[in-house]
């Protein structure tokens, strides 16, 4: 296990370091310090974190209004997470354990949705410029984010990547004038192109094999079944990492674009795992279907967001690829208005945007 974990570094130190931003010129700087003074920055508006998540659901005009206060505040903040989306190394090297790896949710999502009414207040002031490059900017962090590999963090990038998408609605979309919607689309494009419709496995197997170097002995863990591991309970941890690993490197040969197949063996995958005496595997992998599930659903909404902005560009092309399919997104026209969707999750949670021209 230590083996694969410290092979698995090298080659994770190996991959290129650079991403452009997704406007404008870089700066040779690292994204990630200035990032974490974003979040440091933040801090002082913790009193506030679930007024401005809240505040998300007003019209643009009251945001501006109830906002007028907060906006020195939050300003600082602002500026650092922008200079982190322009520079051009996105790698975190900084970490020296794995829980220095995660990152805190609480505070990155705070920094988020003070963007998403900055945006907003810009966009209510006639700003459409500067409310365009902001989300894109916070987009860019929240990519980022989702890049740094560890399974949690892949969690949070895709929470921060939806509330800067949820600033967009498709009014806001048709108002847009030329120029500002050929903006957007660039930005918007460039992101889709840098997020992968799945889980990043590598550095999550990374985490695991250091994780588990740090922990205890895990006392207890075994259980009646401990006796395969000698009544170890690293034994036990460590073959379970193996394992999983091992079904990572599967699910790998699998095509991104090939949810159906994918899911298949996630499901073929699990039932082998629940059938074998590991309690701590068992743990583990359940819990990997539903985490691509969500950043499936990411990636879908950007691709409908895309997709509504060609509409109201009037450079409607052919329909994107579908997360959720081996084929394209759906596109049903009703009179002036055309649904876009997924045949993917529905119910309560259904993946699909109105355009209305």
């Amino acid at each position: 296990m230590v083996a694969l974990g410290q092979e698995l570094r090298e080659q994770w130190l190996q991959r290129p370091h650079a991403r452009l931003p997704l406007w404008g010129e870089a700066t040779d700087e690292s994204a990630f310090e200035h990032y974490r003074r974003a979040a440091e920055l933040i801090k002082p508006l913790d009193d506030q974190r679930k007024t401005l998540g809240k505040m998300l659901r007003d019209s643009d005009a009251e945001i501006a209004l109830r906002c007028m206060d907060l906006r020195a505040a939050w300003r600082p903040s602002l500026s650092a997470m922008r200079l982190g989306a322009h520079s051009l190394r996105a790698l975190d090297l900084t970490a020296t354990s794995p829980g220095e790896g995660v990152y805190p949710l609480i505070h990155y999502r705070s920094v988020s949705n003070a963007a998403a009414l900055e945006a907003r207040i810009l966009r209510h002031e006639g700003d459409l410029a500067g409310s365009i490059r902001l989300t894109l900017d916070t987009m860019a962090m929240a990519s980022d984010i989702f890049h740094s590999g560890v399974l949690i963090n892949q969690m949070i990038g895709i929470a921060l990547l939806e509330i800067a998408m949820s600033s967009w609605p498709d009014a806001a979309l048709a108002n847009l004038k030329e120029h500002d919607a050929d903006r957007l689309a660039s930005g918007l494009k460039r992101l889709d192109a840098r997020m992968p419709p799945r889980m990043l496995t590598n550095r999550e197997t990374v985490f695991m094999t250091e994780a588990m170097q740090m922990a205890p002995s895990q006392g207890e863990w075994p259980g009646m079944t401990g006796w395969r591991y000698g009544f170890s309970g690293r034994w036990m941890m460590a073959e379970a990492v193996l394992m999983t690993a091992r079904n990572f490197e599967r699910l790998e040969q699998i095509s991104d674009c090939d949810w159906p197949t994918r899911k298949a063996l996630f499901e073929q995958i699990l039932a082998e795992v629940c059938a074998t005496e590991n309690s701590a595997a068992q743990c583990m992998f359940p819990n990997l279907v539903h985490a691509e599930s969500s950043i499936r659903r990411t990636v879908g909404n950007l691709r409908l967001l895309r997709m509504a902005l060609d509409m109201h560009r009037q450079k409607a092309r052919e329909p994107l690829s579908d997360p959720f399919s081996s084929g394209a997104l759906l596109v049903e026209k009703a009179g002036d208005s055309t649904l876009i969707k997924s045949i993917g999750p529905h119910g309560a949670r259904k993946l699909e945007r109105l355009v209305t021209l």
